[in-house]
């Protein structure tokens, strides 16, 4: 094969159309002057064969779509031909007049063994070397959430890179929780994560063969917040110094903590692990409203409840005088209370006479009454916020008793039919009632209000006492007074005729008698009759009826007199005076 049949078959300058012919002459002369000149890079200027092949780099490590440096051959002799075993990786060439190995990498690989062989006129001479070409190292990795915050339990949203480059691996470091992944081809974290934890930093690597980016994020994982707070009670009411029964929470998920505001009362609880409340409380407080918070690292859920103290209601109430019997006017002594427990207030159903209170903070009854009240019973009730106890009293309110009773007529003279002036009292103080005994006098009545006696008496009474009481709530006074009550005094007493002759004497001594009957007319009543001196001889004085009867006789001598006759009753008296002579001769009748 002759110089231009070599250099038309040489690989680079293989004619690869007819058009191109005259251009490829021209390469193939400049190479034909070369070779007839001894050029040949790198090798010896004689025509000797190759040997003693090598390259600069022998182990060559490239970055994919940067320019390599030349990776020069080094050789003894003269070189006609290179070639390669296998290709070189594409964007790579194998210079065949130079040997020389240039260009840019468009894709990775791995370590590569290639076989370059130098041919001579009748020689070859190989060297073998390697080739890694590396992608360019990934750069600016994040994480869509840097700083993730998950609940135990519930499916994560994806966390994705963003890199600029290509990854051909992920890591991280420390592993994830349990139930996190991160997926080694495309660096995304995802999963259900099983247990709690607080915040974990952790270093994401992405690797291509041509290096490696991290970055850090955080991950805290937290038990899905409580839920559905209630409590056993919601509106307790309780009693100081009682043990209460515990009020205990219902609630949904897990709990880490629980708290209240505001602080719960003294001798009560809040079980910091379990939400109960225990305890007894000590001091006595109105209704008051409690938060109570249940959380746990993913949030919290809260409930109100109200809470009552109450004192321990009282019990036992009694009182000093529980049948009191007071005075109008005079200061009471104080009526004091005692009970079992605290008592809050005081209070009294009806109200208490005027002028008596009843402390509503002690219980105390005090006052001076102003009034009379009957006996009247009243419930006094004792209470605290924990309830009441109540007791019954009696309550009566006198007047002073009444006293200094007089009357302005103690001996009492009245006439029958004769209208009496008003025998009226005197006394001390108040009277509300009057009574006498024995009954008075009929027409004479006692007022019953006044005490005054009035009336007209309607028959005749001796002389009797009648006692007079006077009377009030408080007591009485009495009196003893006498009445009398005469007959209204008789009047016009007369005789018809008033003068008379009893005898009648004749000459010689000669006498007659002459009967009599002289009765007397009067006005009234008459109990008793009297003469002021005896009668003649013959003649007789009815001291029942003042008829004087008789005849007279002449022992009687021969008189003339006058007498006075007096008819009586208990009202008084009435007189009439008659004459009586026996000293007529021959006459008879009346002078």
């Amino acid at each position: 094969m002759n110089y231009l049949d070599k250099i038309k078959d040489h690989p680079i300058l293989r004619i690869r159309n007819k058009s191109n012919l005259n251009k490829s002459l021209i390469y193939a002369s400049f190479i034909f002057l070369a070779v007839c000149f001894g050029c040949g890079g790198g090798g010896s200027s004689s025509n000797e064969d190759p040997a003693a092949l090598t390259y600069t780099t022998t182990s060559a490590v490239y970055t994919k779509n940067l320019a390599i440096t030349d990776n020069v051959p080094s050789y003894s002799g003269t070189v006609t031909e290179w070639s390669v075993i296998p290709s070189l990786p594409e964007g790579l060439n194998l210079d065949s007049n130079t040997g020389i190995i240039s260009g840019t990498p468009v894709a990775d690989q791995g370590p590569v063994e290639y076989t370059i062989t130098a041919s001579g006129n009748s020689v070859t001479t190989s060297t073998v070397i390697s080739i890694t070409i590396n992608d360019n190292a990934p750069s600016a990795l994040t994480y869509k959430t840097t700083s993730a915050i998950y609940t135990k339990g519930l499916l994560i949203e994806e966390n994705t890179p963003t890199v600029t480059g290509t990854v051909k691996s992920w890591t991280i470091t420390p592993d994830l929780p349990a139930g996190l992944t991160l997926d080694p081809y495309s660096g995304i974290i995802s999963g259900v994560p099983e247990s709690e934890q607080t915040a974990v930093y952790y270093s994401v690597t992405a690797v291509n063969t041509g290096g490696t980016i991290t970055a850090d994020i955080s991950i805290t994982i937290n038990t899905a917040p409580p839920t559905a707070l209630s409590y056993s009670m919601q509106s307790a009411i309780y009693t100081k110094n009682m043990p209460i029964q515990d009020i205990t929470p219902t609630i949904s998920g897990t709990v880490a903590s629980w708290t209240i505001t505001p602080e719960l009362p003294d001798g009560l609880t809040l079980d910091p692990s379990s939400g109960h409340i225990y305890g007894t409380p000590s001091v006595e407080q109105s209704a008051t409203d409690y938060t109570i918070t249940a959380a746990n690292s993913s949030g919290s859920t809260t409930a109100v409840i109200t809470i009552t103290i109450n004192d321990q209601a009282p019990a036992a109430l009694n009182y000093s005088n529980t049948a009191a019997v007071y005075t109008v006017g005079a200061v009471i002594s104080d009526n004091t209370p005692e009970v079992t427990g605290t008592v809050k207030t005081y209070s009294v159903t009806p109200d208490l006479p005027t002028g008596l209170t009843l402390n509503t903070t002690t219980g105390v009854i005090s006052g001076t009454p102003v009034s009379e009240i009957a006996l009247t019973k009243y419930t006094i009730t004792a209470s605290n916020s924990g309830g009441s106890t109540s007791t019954d009293i009696s309550i009566t309110v006198n007047y002073a008793a009444p006293s200094g009773l007089t009357y302005s007529n103690s001996s009492a003279i009245h006439t029958k039919g004769v209208v009496i002036t008003n025998n009226i009292p005197e006394y001390t103080g108040t009277v509300t009632s009057w009574s006498v005994y024995p009954n008075l006098p009929e027409g004479l009545i006692l007022n019953k209000a006044t005490g005054v006696i009035s009336g007209t008496p309607a028959g005749i009474f001796d002389t009797a006492s009648y006692t007079i009481t006077a009377s009030n709530s408080g007591g009485s006074t009495k009196v003893v007074i006498t009445i009398k009550v005469n007959d209204v005094p008789p009047t016009l007493l007369r005789y018809t005729p008033s003068k008379m002759t009893i005898v009648k004497w004749g000459p010689f001594g000669a006498w007659a008698g002459l009967i009599i009957n002289m009765v007397p007319g009067y006005n009234g009543v008459i109990t008793s009759w009297s003469i002021d001196r005896a009668l003649p001889s013959g003649l007789a004085f009815n001291r029942l009826t003042g008829v004087i009867s008789g005849k007279g006789t002449k022992e009687a001598g021969r008189t003339h007199a006058s007498y006075t006759i007096t008819a009586t009753n208990s009202g008084g008296s009435t007189t009439a005076v008659i004459s009586i002579d026996n000293s007529c001769i021959f006459q008879s009748g009346f002078n």
